[in-house]
């Protein structure tokens, strides 16, 4: 992988994208309402599954079994920042 901020190269880039497709995996995906479904489709194309769970009873549970966790602060509410929280807490206890 590059460091932060350097440019991907194109044969990286077509590795890392035959890797996703390959392992097909979960990401976690915690947005506003407004790019749901632009995110979740985006997700699909490279050949993720995404999955959009936000509440505080199931993000933790759900980030546990995702291979991805991708906030977008948005608009965020209070009980959106929690469910951020709890579930950034947990990824970062999975790895």
């Amino acid at each position: 992988m590059p460091a932060r901020g350097a440019a991907l190269d194109p044969a990286a880039a077509a590795e890392l994208l035959a890797r996703v497709r390959e392992t097909k995996p979960l990401v976690h995906h915690i947005t506003n309402t407004v790019t749901q479904n632009d995110v979740a489709n985006a997700t699909l194309a490279i050949g993720a599954s995404p999955v959009m769970a936000h509440a505080l009873e199931e993000v933790e549970a759900m980030v546990a079994q995702a291979r991805a966790l991708v906030v977008n602060l948005g608009t965020p509410t209070p009980a959106g920042v929690d469910a951020m929280l709890l579930a950034a807490r947990r990824a970062n206890a999975e790895g």
